[in-house]
């Protein structure tokens, strides 16, 4: 968040505010003993759907910005266009991601970006 320019108290809010704390499971009713909650979002939170998006933007971004991914081109046009359309490297939604690629060697090169901009 800080590399995408969001001040640093929002940064420490947020991380307080979902990894600072106690988490309990209702299995069938019954709750689990109290965890450690390290990592993820909690299913339900209305700030989870943002964190996800601000979470996953750098490697969209990534993709984007990647010269040699070409993606999906648009075919001919009936008329004359005023700019060729850029072409489509990827379809986000929620936790879905769909990249279009050509060969396996633009699957290699779609797993070196995750491992560039993944944190961990």
């Amino acid at each position: 968040m800080a590399a995408m320019g969001f001040p640093t108290t929002l940064t420490h809010s947020i991380m307080t505010l979902f990894f600072n704390n106690r988490i309990f499971v209702n299995v069938n009713g019954h709750f689990t003993s109290p965890i450690d909650q390290q990592r993820g979002l909690r299913q339900g939170d209305p700030l989870s759907p943002l964190l996800f998006n601000v979470a996953i933007e750098p490697f969209l971004l990534a993709i984007q910005h990647d010269h040699q991914l070409q993606g999906f081109t648009f075919g001919h046009q009936t008329h004359p266009a005023r700019s060729t359309p850029s072409p489509l490297k990827c379809l986000a939604y929620a936790d879905d991601v769909c990249v279009f690629l050509h060969n396996s060697e633009d699957l290699d090169r779609l797993c070196r970006i995750h491992e560039r901009v993944s944190p961990h």
